[in-house]
């Protein structure tokens, strides 16, 4: 099972930010990861806060909760940076480890974290128009997690470069308002 913990940035273990310092180095060294230029200048100090799942003390999976002055005041973005250490495998099928979904609890944590904040609104969001797998991934974590998270069947700007990349489906809570702009 994993240990999953969710640290402000600034209360971030050392061990953990040099394991993922290394992680996210190897992951850019090797270049298999799709996106693996989003790790190019990834650093734990821009983050609002980092989600580590850790197996033996050992940093497994990465997840950030983030902020830019682009999404508006008081608005999240969870699992911003999320990354699989490139020795970390799947033991259950897709996203499962012992037939346990490995990132609902940490998705939990993340949420968990951020309403503490006062949130006017938080996301997930994913560079994918084809979300029927995510629907059911969400539906899945909405019923372990007495959750209310929707997919949205609409993309969002989640950023001001290019459509290629900032332009992403989000989840978020259906009873909080999209302050995103939305594409076409």
């Amino acid at each position: 099972m994993l240990d999953i913990q969710t640290f402000k940035t600034e209360d971030l273990p050392k061990k953990y930010r040099l394991q993922i310092k290394d992680i996210t180095r190897q992951v850019v060294k090797e270049k298999k990861d799709k996106y693996w230029k989003n790790y190019k200048f990834f650093s734990v100090e821009d983050q609002i806060a980092v989600s580590v799942s850790c197996e033996d003390d050992k940093v497994q999976v990465i997840a950030s909760i983030y902020h830019r002055s682009f999404f508006g005041k008081d608005v999240y973005r969870l699992c911003n940076r999320f990354l699989y250490s490139p020795n970390f495998r799947e033991t259950g099928g897709t996203k499962t480890r012992g037939g346990k979904h490995i990132n609902h609890p940490l998705i939990n944590q993340q949420i968990q974290f951020v309403e503490k904040l006062n949130p006017r609104f938080y996301f997930i969001s994913r560079q994918r128009t084809n979300t029927r797998w995510l629907k059911y991934y969400i539906d899945k974590y909405n019923e372990d997690f007495d959750g209310n998270l929707v997919v949205s069947d609409d993309q969002y700007w989640v950023c001001n470069g290019d459509k290629e990349g900032c332009v992403q489906t989000i989840i978020y809570p259906k009873n909080m308002e999209v302050p995103l702009k939305r594409y076409k």
